[in-house]
């Protein structure tokens, strides 16, 4: 109870900051990030870094950027972990109970939510690219890539109510989750290229039941706050600051709202069950950005920049499970999963490698256009020791569209093919 305590008060924190956010120049300044910079790490300092000399590179020779400017958030990232570790341990229980910090047993998120609150870990082949391969010497086109992430489906209540003579099950919710990418077969450091944190709350709930084999019940899921905000891992910024990449950094961070319907909640069969989900998100226009991201001059250059004006993504789910299928044991039985969501694809230029240039890379124009992206997933899922469905699997997925870590979704294809290992409620 503790641990839900906690994380639902981090929860409050981030929705105020989502709400009504602080200039970067006041946040270094502020009461909350000194307090955690003194706790966590006893004192805060700020690093000024210079770029060397580098043949061919002249004009970024002995430049010097404090890396402070670039936000890689060190104490925001401890503090989001430290509460998403309490949240896992403590907020994962199944029950059918009612009341107050009673975890829900119905509303299962999708495999294929490519934004699900779930603990997942992923290796695979990925699309290669120079804007993140910092190994110049390894000009293949696929690499070996892990991205794992830390996530909790906080409880906060559950009950029903009355609607037309029928009861209508509901739960409110938040959700946190943290994704790191990283380049683990990279021979120089192996280094994190991309940490993705994103946070809801409230999450509302409403499932009503139907007397059918076929429509057995209908789930309405609205979550009128949402934020994410990614970051670059260090190496990879200064790999491409020492290249000379117009576009070093991209502050990609945004709130959103998203309300989504759900045929045939998974979470609640025996049998065959198809379920099938439609839904939206889109982003609140606020004062000083009116999409996805912004830039400051000491992140790239002016006129590299495309700002955002796009504020939609939308999406389109189906999923078999099969606990009464032929391919079931008597703990596993098969999942198959897909989500087609069209995904907004950032604007500003992306790099291809190309020997022939000064700095061996060549920029291309971006666009700001909607793009398709597929996720598939196809395994199986555990019952567990409860016998319930659904409480983790193991799958093989298959994703191709636009890159989908931070700041990269500017890339137009990318492609993975791996194993991926997920644990829910």
């Amino acid at each position: 109870m503790t641990g839900v305590l906690v994380a639902c008060c981090w929860l409050l924190v981030t929705g105020f900051y989502s709400l009504f956010p602080i200039p970067y120049s006041l946040v270094s300044a502020s009461c909350v990030t000194r307090f955690a910079s003194r706790f966590f790490c006893h004192a805060s300092r700020v690093t000024t870094l210079v770029i060397p000399a580098k043949a061919g590179i002249p004009a970024f020779a002995g430049m010097t950027v404090e890396r402070s400017a670039f936000r890689v958030t060190r104490h925001a990232s401890r503090v989001t972990f430290i509460a998403l570790a309490i949240a896992v341990t403590f907020g994962q229980k199944s029950s059918a109970q009612t009341g107050l910090f009673v975890p829900r047993d119905f509303g299962r998120y999708h495999v294929s939510d490519i934004y699900a609150p779930v603990t997942n870990l992923q290796v695979g082949l990925g699309t290669n690219s120079a804007d993140y391969n910092t190994n110049w010497d390894r000009q293949w086109g696929y690499i070996i890539l892990e991205d794992f992430t830390l996530g909790a489906d906080l409880p906060v209540f559950s009950g029903q109510f009355m609607l037309a003579g029928k009861p209508v099950r509901m739960a409110v919710t938040g959700s946190l989750s943290a994704m790191v990418w990283f380049d683990f077969t990279n021979i120089n450091s192996a280094p994190i290229l991309n940490v993705d944190y994103r946070a809801g709350f409230p999450e509302l709930h409403f499932l009503r039941e139907f007397d059918s084999k076929i429509f057995r019940n209908l789930l309405l899921r609205f979550i009128p706050l949402q934020h994410e905000s990614t970051h670059i891992g260090d190496e990879l910024l200064l790999f491409r600051q020492e290249a000379g990449f117009s576009i070093k950094r991209i502050n990609v961070s945004y709130q959103s709202w998203e309300t989504s319907l759900t045929l045939n909640d998974p979470a609640l069969t025996n049998g065959i069950n198809h379920s099938v989900g439609i839904g939206a998100k889109i982003l609140y226009q606020i004062i000083y950005q009116n999409g996805y991201y912004t830039m400051r001059p000491v992140e790239g250059e002016a006129s590299a920049f495309v700002p955002s004006s796009r504020r939609m993504e939308w999406y389109l789910r189906y999923q078999l499970d099969a606990p009464a299928g032929p391919f079931r044991s008597s703990r596993f039985y098969p999942v198959i999963s897909a989500e087609l969501r069209y995904r907004v694809r950032y604007g500003y230029p992306y790099q291809i490698a190309n020997e022939k240039t000064l700095n061996g890379f060549t920029e291309v124009p971006g666009s700001e256009i909607f793009a398709p992206c597929l996720n598939l997933y196809a395994g199986f899922r555990d019952k567990g020791a409860s016998n319930k469905p659904g409480w983790g699997g193991v799958y093989l997925r298959y994703y191709t569209g636009i890159n989908p870590h931070g700041q990269f979704r500017n890339i137009p294809k990318y492609n993975f093919l791996g194993i991926s290992l997920i644990f829910n409620d």
